[in-house]
């Protein structure tokens, strides 16, 4: 993979102040460069045979692909939820940007 890619790890919970605590850990961990919290939105799912409609908040974490498993770790460990939402994904980014990244993180 080449220097311009960034991973972008996300979850969605319904306290949005739970999601700051946790962005101000992954960035005060250097596990993420920059994270986003935006919301509230509006979910639909199945949960425990009963359709469920909620307010939740996403967050989305920039980190290198090297500290998806760190954000991954992070997020799991302090998740309100009994089964969480978190996924991720790699993306192109500028050049100038994915190294700005890499260069925020622990990992780097």
């Amino acid at each position: 993979m080449s220097d311009d890619h960034v991973s972008l790890v996300q979850t969605t919970a319904d306290d949005r102040d739970r999601l700051e605590s946790m962005a101000r850990e992954l960035i005060e961990r250097q596990l993420a460069a920059c994270v986003q919290i935006s919301g509230p939105i509006t979910s639909h799912y199945e949960w425990e045979g009963q359709s469920t409609v909620s307010a939740e908040w996403l967050l989305v974490a920039k980190t290198s692909a090297e500290g998806v498993d760190g954000v991954v770790a992070a997020l799991r460990a302090t998740h309100p939820y009994q089964l969480p939402e978190i996924l991720w994904q790699t993306v192109s980014a500028s050049a100038e940007y994915a190294a700005w990244v890499r260069g925020r993180l622990a990992t780097s």
